[in-house]
Order: structure tokens, then C-alpha cells, then sequence
């Protein structure tokens, strides 16, 4: 773990994330300075996939995330690696899609999937609908088309069951309604397609 000690307003704010993502810690704190943000015990600040939360440790201001792999929430993470794994992630599947930037998608949004497919290996097909309901999010093994939601019987999750069993399909969420990303399990993305269906990125 890295950690960075940040100004926020009054307080001083301990940032800790995974080596892996160092850069992104670094591009965050800058960001929520620039923000003006006035950190504060019990605080939050929004960012998409998950909020941050600054939780006051003997007198010590860290920043936490919930934690992806608990499909209550219930349980939170004193780093924020997997928050900045989701925003990067998306940015790099919005770049390879020719986008200007992602569009986000919340832990707690709604998606439609056929029965138990994320408790595959099969390769995901993920497409943002826009059928003026909570669900948000297709997820299927088959190629999308308009009437499938009707045609299967599928189950109603959160977004943050697709991180828990599948969490490189979580790299797609970024995409605005009517895209779909392609995922494989080993691979990643393989496939992204426009609403009209072009293929705008493919490692096929």
C-alpha cells in the first residue's frame, strides 16, 4: 500500500490505495484539492462507482470506500484501490471506444442478466439499456437485441454483484446507453460497439 496525507479544508485526510494504481492516488488528491472540498468526519464526496467517505480512526481522518466484494455493503475498506481501479478502467475502455469520457455507472444501479451467467466462464455481452426502468444494465452470454429482456427470464441484481463475480466486465460500465463491450474472463475486453452496432474496438 501508498499512502498520501492531504489538506482538505481544516483537516488532514490519509489516503492509502494499492501500488498498483499509485498514479490515480496521486491524480485523486490533487483533484479533491482543486475541488475545495472540506473534509470532515462522517463527510462523503461523490465519484461515480462508489463515494468516499472520511471516518474519523483515533483522531485520524481516512478516506474509505465500501467494499466491492461484499454484496450487502455493509462492510467498508480503509483504501480506496478498488473505487480507483473502476475510474481508470473506465477511462481506458471510453479511450479505446473513441469516447471523451465515461459515463458513469453507480454500485447500487440495476442490471438485467440472463439466469446465474455470472457465475460463468462464458464471455459477456454488456449493453446499457434505456427502457425507462431501474434496470440500467444488460448482461448476457448471447449478442443484445431489443426484444431479449422479454424473451428471457433473467435475474434483477445490482451493478456490484457484476464486480463481486465478473470484475472485468465491471471496465464496461462506463459506456453510455446503447453502447456494449465485450468481455472475456482471461482476456478482458475484447469487443466494443456503437449504438448502430459498428465494431469501434476489437481484440477478437
Amino acid at each position: 500500500m501508498v499512502e498520501r496525507i492531504v489538506s482538505l479544508g481544516l483537516r488532514e485526510v490519509v489516503f492509502r490505495a494499492d501500488e498498483a494504481v499509485a498514479e490515480e492516488l496521486d491524480a485523486l488528491v490533487a483533484r479533491l484539492a482543486d475541488m475545495g472540498v472540506d473534509a470532515a468526519a462522517g463527510g462523503e464526496v461523490d465519484l461515480a462507482w462508489d463515494t468516499i467517505r472520511f471516518d474519523d480512526r483515533d483522531g485520524v481522518l481516512l478516506a474509505t470506500t465500501k467494499d466491492g466484494h461484499d454484496t450487502r455493503r455493509t462492510h467498508r475498506r480503509d483504501d480506496v484501490t478498488q473505487l480507483l481501479w473502476v475510474l481508470s478502467a473506465w477511462d481506458r475502455v471510453a479511450r479505446l471506444a473513441g469516447l471523451e469520457a465515461p459515463t458513469p455507472t453507480y454500485w447500487r444501479d440495476s442490471l438485467y442478466m440472463t439466469v446465474d451467467v455470472l457465475k460463468t466462464d462464458r464471455v459477456l455481452e454488456c449493453r446499457r439499456v434505456d427502457i425507462g426502468s431501474p434496470t440500467q444494465w444488460f448482461i448476457g452470454g448471447e449478442r443484445f437485441d431489443e426484444n431479449l429482456v422479454d424473451r428471457l427470464a433473467g435475474d434483477i441484481a445490482r451493478c456490484v454483484e457484476l464486480f463481486k463475480f465478473r470484475p472485468e466486465a465491471v471496465a464496461v460500465l462506463g459506456l453510455p446507453v446503447g453502447y456494449a463491450g465485450v468481455v472475456d474472463k482471461e482476456r478482458g475486453v475484447i469487443e466494443v460497439r456503437d449504438p448502430a452496432g459498428a465494431v469501434v474496438f476489437s481484440e477478437r
